[in-house]
C-alpha cells in the first residue's frame, strides 16, 4: 500500500493542538519542550533575547489537578459490570474476572486502565481502547474444551491515544467501518548497534480483518510518498465490529478545552510578570555630582557613603503600577480557570471571606461537581458497556451487560453533614425509613475510602440493626414521689412569699 494513503489523515485529525493540551496537563518536561508554542516570539525582540526567556520560563498548572481530582473522585464509587440474560442477572464467565485483575497482560486492573483513559479523554477530548484477541495461528479451535486450552477467548486491552489513530470512516448507524493506526519505536535488538533505525507500523481494521504494514527506516533516511509499503500479516481479528472502544467527551464536558484559552494567558502573563521583575525590578543607586569626577572612595558597602557639598544620593526604580496590572491580571485568570469547569470553591483565594460562607454557597459549589461527574460517569459506563458487549459477541458469550455504578456522589462537608443530622434528629420526625437513610448516610460518610464492599456492609448492618426509638429524643423520666413533694413545698413557699 502506498505510503501516501496509510500516512493520509482525518479532516479533524489535530496532532499539534492534542500534544498542546496535553503538555498543558501534565507540565514539568513535557511543557517544555514545547515552550515555544506557548511563549511567542515579541516584535524585533532578539532571538538570544527570546531564548533566555524561553529557558528562563515556568508554568504552573491549574488544568492538571482539575482534571485529576475529576477522574480520582469518580472512581471513588465502584464501577460494577453485571451479566444477564432478559432481565435475570446470571454469573459472568470466570474470563471476565481475571480481565478486571488484569486488562491487558501487564497485570493493569481494569480501573486503572478506565482512569487513565478517562483523563486523555479528559484532556484531549477522546481516547480508545483496543481490543485484541490471541492469533490461532490459521487453525481454529476443534471444541470448546480445545478454544479454553489454547486461551484463543483470552482478549486483551490495549490504549490507544487520539493520534494513534489517523483517520476513519463511520456507517450510518454512527460506529466505525474502518480505523488506521499508527506507532513507531526505534529497536535495539543488538546492544553492540545503536537505535539509528526507526520502525514504522500501520494497522488497517475493518469489521472482520486486520492488516499490518510495516518499514523499518534509518535516521536520516527520506521516504517517498509514492513508496509501496509491504504488508506482513494479514488476519481476522475476531470481532464483529472494528474492535475499537471509544471514550468521546462531548464539548461542554471537554474540560481541557475549555481551560486551554485562560490557562494558556495564565502562562504568558506570569511569565512576563516574572521577566519583568529580573530584568527591571531592581532599585538602582544614582549619584548626583557637581563635577565629573571618577571618585572610587564614594561608597563603603554597608557602611558609608561619601559626598560633596550640594551634591545627593537617591535610588532609581520602577513605578508599581505595570507589575500590580500584570500580578491582579494572573490572578484573574487563575479564577476564571476555576470557575469555567464550576469549581468556585477551589477558585476563591484563601482568605477570611472564604472561611467564612455560608453553608449553601459551599453546598452550590459542591452540586456543581456532583452533576459533572454524574454526567461524566454516563460516558464512562456507556463505554465499558460497549466494551463488554464487545468481548461478549467475540467469545460468544450469551449474555447481555449492564453496567452499573460511578453514581451517588456526595461532595458536602463532611463535619456540615454531620451537624445538620445531629439538628435534624431533633425534629423527633416520625419515619423509621427517614431514620435508617439518615443513618446510613452519616455512616458512609466518614468512611468515604472505603470500598464498595465495605459501604455494602455497613448500610446491611444499619437495616438490620435499627431501632426507630434510636433517633427519637429521649422522654423525659417521671419524678419520684418524694421530688414532686419537695416540688411542691417550694411552689407554696413562693407564693406565701
Amino acid at each position: 500500500m502506498l505510503l501516501k494513503l496509510l500516512r493520509a489523515t482525518h479532516p479533524d485529525y489535530d496532532a499539534d493542538m492534542w500534544a498542546d493540551y496535553w503538555a498543558l496537563y501534565k507540565g514539568g518536561k513535557c511543557w517544555r519542550q514545547r515552550v515555544f508554542r506557548f511563549l511567542q516570539r515579541n516584535p524585533q525582540e532578539p532571538h538570544d533575547v527570546y531564548d533566555l526567556r524561553c529557558k528562563s520560563a515556568h508554568y504552573r498548572s491549574y488544568l492538571g489537578p482539575i482534571i485529576d481530582y475529576f477522574v480520582a473522585f469518580l472512581f471513588t464509587e465502584a464501577l460494577v459490570p453485571r451479566a444477564k440474560r432478559g432481565n435475570k442477572v446470571v454469573d459472568a464467565d470466570e474470563f471476565y474476572a481475571q480481565l478486571k485483575e488484569d486488562s491487558d497482560g501487564n497485570g493493569t486492573d481494569l480501573v486503572e486502565l478506565l482512569r487513565n483513559r478517562l483523563t486523555k479523554a479528559l484532556v484531549e477530548g477522546a481516547s480508545y481502547i483496543l481490543a485484541e484477541l490471541p492469533d490461532d495461528g490459521g487453525a481454529p479451535a476443534l471444541d470448546l474444551a480445545d478454544w479454553q486450552k489454547r486461551g484463543l477467548g483470552r482478549a486483551k486491552l490495549r490504549r490507544l491515544d487520539r493520534c494513534d489513530i489517523l483517520d476513519f470512516e463511520r456507517g450510518p448507524d454512527g460506529n466505525l467501518l474502518w480505523a488506521i493506526t499508527y506507532e513507531s519505536s526505534k529497536p535495539r535488538p543488538d546492544p553492540r548497534r545503536l537505535r539509528d533505525a526507526t520502525r514504522h507500523t500501520w494497522k488497517i481494521y475493518d469489521r472482520v480483518n486486520v492488516e499490518t504494514f510495516s518499514v523499518l527506516v534509518e535516521d536520516g533516511q527520506a521516504l517517498d510518498p509514492d513508496l509501496d509499503i509491504a504488508s506482513i500479516d494479514f488476519r481476522a481479528h475476531g470481532f464483529d465490529v472494528v474492535p475499537i472502544v471509544e471514550l468521546i467527551i462531548p464539548d461542554g464536558m471537554w474540560i481541557a478545552n475549555r481551560v486551554e484559552s485562560p490557562q494558556r494567558e495564565h502562562t504568558v502573563l506570569s511569565n512576563a510578570h516574572t521577566w519583568l521583575i529580573r530584568r527591571t525590578c531592581f532599585a538602582m543607586p544614582v549619584l548626583k555630582l557637581k563635577t565629573d569626577d571618577k571618585r572610587a572612595d564614594i561608597f563603603g558597602a554597608g557602611y558609608y557613603i561619601k559626598l560633596g557639598v550640594d551634591e545627593s544620593f537617591e535610588w532609581a526604580a520602577p513605578p508599581n503600577s505595570p507589575f500590580d496590572a500584570i500580578r491582579q491580571e494572573v490572578e484573574s485568570q487563575k479564577d476564571e480557570i476555576h470557575r469555567i469547569v464550576h469549581q468556585m470553591a477551589q477558585g476563591v483565594s484563601n482568605n477570611a471571606a472564604t472561611v467564612g460562607r455560608s453553608g449553601e454557597s459551599k453546598q452550590a459549589d459542591a452540586e456543581a461537581t456532583r452533576v459533572m461527574l454524574e454526567a461524566i460517569g454516563a460516558v464512562v459506563r456507556e463505554s465499558v458497556e460497549s466494551l463488554y458487549d464487545m468481548l461478549a459477541g467475540a467469545r460468544k458469550d450469551d449474555v447481555d451487560w449492564s453496567i452499573e455504578g460511578l453514581t451517588g456522589y456526595s461532595v458536602v462537608d463532611v463535619a456540615a453533614l454531620i451537624q445538620t443530622i445531629s439538628q435534624a434528629v431533633l425534629l423527633d420526625i416520625p419515619s423509621p425509613t427517614w431514620g435508617r437513610e439518615v443513618r446510613k448516610l452519616a455512616a458512609l460518610a466518614l468512611v468515604p475510602d472505603a470500598d464498595q464492599a465495605t459501604k455494602d456492609t455497613i448500610s446491611q448492618e444499619i437495616e438490620d440493626n435499627f431501632v426507630a426509638e434510636s433517633m427519637m429524643p429521649s422522654p423525659q423520666a417521671p419524678e419520684e414521689p418524694e421530688q414532686e413533694s419537695e416540688r411542691q413545698d417550694e411552689e407554696n413557699a413562693s407564693k406565701e412569699f
